[in-house]
């Protein structure tokens, strides 16, 4: 997000398993509005965050993998 990163905040808005191109992912949208797109995550990463969670800057959100194509 833009500004002081301590005062930004994001809502999980998607994620899936298995995807066909993009293996497990999750897309952030921050308070201003901007979205950011986590593609690959390992098979461990699904459960970590949940739709509609709030995560704060420094939260694990995922483990990098190599899902998809």
């Amino acid at each position: 997000g833009k500004g002081d990163t301590t005062s930004d905040r994001v809502s999980p808005l998607g994620k899936n398993a298995s995807r066909k191109y993009f293996g497990n992912y999750i897309v952030l949208q921050y308070q201003d509005g901007v979205y950011a797109f986590y593609a690959h995550l390992s098979q461990t990463s699904i459960d970590l965050v949940k739709v509609n969670d709030i995560v704060e800057p420094g939260d694990l959100i995922g483990y990098m993998g190599s899902t998809g194509n």
